[in-house]
């Protein structure tokens, strides 16, 4: 009976390691998968302090990727992912539904939340923003389509 190679081959799980990178300093390396050349794709980051944080650090982040709630790092603030964002949906939607997205956009997000880097985005601001949305006395749709 033959078997199929790739079932054979046992699945890389969420894994990591920590490396030694200077006294009291320690480099967590988050194996993330591949990209489309078959290159395998890390995270690096540095840990200062005893090993013990670092090592906390690796459980956390292992946790939240298999928990599906990790968000790895960007440089962008929420105002240039939208900026992004319009340029990669132009063309796929109607005008008028792109200004719509602008237009909510400028008027309730960008302002609270538009300078914070994406990353630091976390689910209280955005209840907070819908809250706010809600004592301003926006109506349910306004506040759905606006997130």
């Amino acid at each position: 009976m033959k078997t199929d190679p790739d079932e054979a081959r046992p699945k890389r799980k969420n894994s990591g390691q920590i490396l030694t990178s200077g006294k009291r300093s320690w480099t967590v390396r988050i194996y993330r998968g591949q990209d489309e050349t078959g290159k395998r794709i890390y995270l690096n980051t540095t840990i200062k302090g005893p090993k013990k944080a670092a090592q906390d650090y690796l459980n956390r982040n292992l946790t939240a990727i298999s928990n599906g709630t990790f968000v790895e790092r960007s440089p962008l603030t929420l105002n240039e992912y939208l900026e992004r964002w319009y340029q990669s949906i132009t063309g796929t939607v109607r005008p008028r539904t792109l200004e719509d997205y602008q237009s909510l956009m400028a008027r309730y997000v960008t302002a609270a939340l538009g300078k914070k880097k994406l990353s630091e985005v976390r689910p209280l601001d955005i209840s907070a923003l819908y809250t706010s949305m809600q004592e301003q006395g926006l109506s349910p749709r306004t506040i759905r389509y606006t997130g």
